[in-house]
C-alpha cells in the first residue's frame, strides 16, 4: 500500500523541482555573460524568482561543503565574510 500524499506536500515537491530546473539555466547565462561587472547577470537572474532562489541555495550549499573541507580558520573566516 503506498501511502498517501497531501496536496501542501506534493506542491513542495513541485516548487524544489522547478527550482533544480533553474540551475542548468542560470550556469548557461553565466557561461554566455561577457561583461566583467556581474550586476547586470544578477540583475537578470533576478528577473525569476525561482532562479534567484535556486542560485542563492546553490552558493550557500556550496559554502557549507567547502567550510566542511577547509582546514585553516583563517580560510574559514574568508568563506563567511561573503
Amino acid at each position: 500500500m503506498l501511502a498517501q500524499v497531501s496536496a501542501s506536500t506534493r506542491i513542495e515537491a513541485a516548487k524544489f523541482a522547478q527550482l533544480w530546473n533553474e540551475i542548468p539555466i542560470a550556469l548557461d547565462m553565466a557561461a554566455q555573460f561577457q561583461k566583467k561587472d556581474d550586476t547586470d547577470l544578477w540583475k537578470r537572474i533576478c528577473t525569476d524568482e525561482y532562479m534567484k532562489c535556486a542560485v542563492i541555495e546553490c552558493y550557500e550549499s556550496f559554502k557549507l561543503v567547502l567550510n566542511a573541507f577547509v582546514a585553516g580558520e583563517n580560510e574559514k573566516r574568508a568563506l563567511d565574510s561573503n
